[in-house]
């Protein structure tokens, strides 16, 4: 429909309908593509941070912990302040001075030659599932040394098994105890119905993480005692118990827990002689405040004694009186 004035002019010829195509640069096309690269790039700008995360592996650690690829794992580092005491009394705060690469290979070359190749490729999984349970991650690692000597697929004449010698009974009571209270690396759902003598107790992640847990609840049920608690895992709870009772000695000339006792002092011998030979990273860092420094220098003279007399203790006098109670006065 045309609309004409007084001047008789074209109003719909003179001022074509214009699309936003027409305002671009250039032709249609060349603007079209223009914007859709500008888009291409705004878009990718602002999904950098989400596929920068999924790149960099920055997993939750209960899923990331066994799939990270060696550069990840170096980079990161094991953690063991939760442990209140140690087997044998080694400071394992220090463990974060290394990073995950470093201490694993500080722990290989502590053990002897012949079985180094079968530790190596158990001992991420081990030091994971130490630091899970909060226990020594030496400790874990001597017991499953002296229970296997790091074969997987050990079984002993009582039919203990694995890595860390579970017995079926035992395997059994675990799964049950795991599935109720830990979120464990395995699906101890799937383990729940399963006969003890047809449990996968020779899958290293399962056996592991029992073996790591069990002697966290050892160390519970013996209130700390690492002694009592690597008895009780070769000799079974109850005999340790009935010992105690009886008064006899338990522990105390022990073949199994003198091999784990040298087995434990070979795998910590690199990590001693490291903290022997280094301080603490922030023990040279310190820095006081000028008035603390003055307070800080030792003292030249010593402190001239201060010589006071106390007040004199006020006397007592009884007074008493005839039918009437007794006291005592100050003068």
């Amino acid at each position: 429909m045309k609309f004409e004035n007084a001047l008789e002019l074209d109003w719909d010829s003179l001022l074509k309908r214009r699309s936003w195509l027409d305002y671009l640069p250039g032709s249609r096309v060349a603007g079209t593509i223009a914007l859709i690269l500008a888009l291409m790039i705004w878009g990718a700008l602002s999904l950098w941070p989400v596929l920068s995360w999924f790149g960099s592996g920055s997993l939750p650690m209960s899923t990331a912990r066994f799939t990270q690829t060696k550069a990840q794992r170096d980079f990161d580092l094991y953690s063991f302040h939760h442990v209140q005491t140690s087997f044998g009394t080694v400071d394992l705060k220090r463990v974060r001075e290394f990073q995950k690469g470093q201490f694993e290979n500080l722990i290989l070359s502590s053990t002897p030659d012949f079985l180094r190749g079968g530790l190596r490729d158990y001992l991420p999984m081990a030091l994971d599932m130490a630091q899970k349970y909060s226990v020594d991650p030496f400790w874990v690692l001597a017991v499953m040394w002296t229970e296997s000597h790091f074969n997987p697929q050990a079984t002993s004449r009582v039919d203990a098994q694995g890595l860390m010698q579970i017995m079926p009974t035992t395997g059994h009571y675990l799964v049950k105890k795991m599935s109720r209270f830990e979120e464990t690396e395995f699906e101890t759902d799937k383990l729940l119905g399963v006969l003890p003598n047809d449990l996968p107790l020779k899958e290293p992640k399962i056996n592991i993480e029992m073996g790591a847990y069990y002697l966290k609840n050892l160390l519970h049920q013996f209130s700390g005692s690492h002694r009592l608690a690597t008895v009780a895992y070769n000799m079974g709870p109850n005999g340790v118990r009935r010992r105690l009772r009886r008064n006899l000695p338990t522990g105390v000339q022990n073949l199994y827990l003198d091999k784990v006792r040298r087995a434990y002092k070979r795998l910590t011998r690199d990590y001693l002689r490291y903290l022997a030979k280094n301080e603490p990273p922030y023990a040279k860092t310190l820095v006081l405040a000028p008035a603390l420094k003055e307070i800080a220098k030792p003292a030249k003279k010593p402190l001239a004694s201060f010589s006071f007399k106390l007040p004199p203790v006020p006397q007592v006098k009884k007074i008493s009186f005839v039918g009437k109670l007794s006291f005592n006065q100050a003068r």
